[in-house]
């Protein structure tokens, strides 16, 4: 389970290397289970093939990213007044993909939106409004 969005998960009942199965929060039909791989070994190494690694490295540089942020705030480029910063996780509905962290900050001040990619070396902070 990732923070409640998806779920993968196995029936033991099923054999020595059973299907992998998922459900995900958002999907059309809230009872639909869906087939994530044909068995646990498929599904481990397809994961590791499609970048499981590299979201993993991508939420480890976003956690570190907010601990910065925690001792040394950013300002707003517009008006100088401290951003307030929140995670996002990037999620395809149907995917088992965890995806990307996002930083998206709000100017209480100024109302400006802004975001950042905290696993891009050398992330500029991007306008969003």
């Amino acid at each position: 389970m990732h923070q409640g969005y998806v779920t993968w998960f196995v029936r033991a009942t099923q054999g020595e290397d059973p299907p992998v199965l998922c459900w995900g929060e958002g999907q059309s039909d809230p009872s639909a289970i869906e087939m994530a791989a044909n068995s646990i070994h498929s599904f481990l190494y397809n994961d590791l093939e499609s970048g499981l690694l590299a979201n993993l490295a991508s939420a480890r540089l976003g956690t570190r990213s907010f601990r910065r942020l925690r001792f040394e705030p950013e300002q707003c480029p517009r008006c100088g007044s401290t951003l307030a910063w929140r995670g996002v996780q990037q999620w395809i509905q149907g995917s088992t993909d965890t995806g990307r962290a996002r930083m998206e900050a709000d100017c209480p001040s100024c109302e400006g939106a802004f975001e950042r990619w905290p696993d891009e070396p050398g992330s500029r902070l991007t306008d969003r409004t």
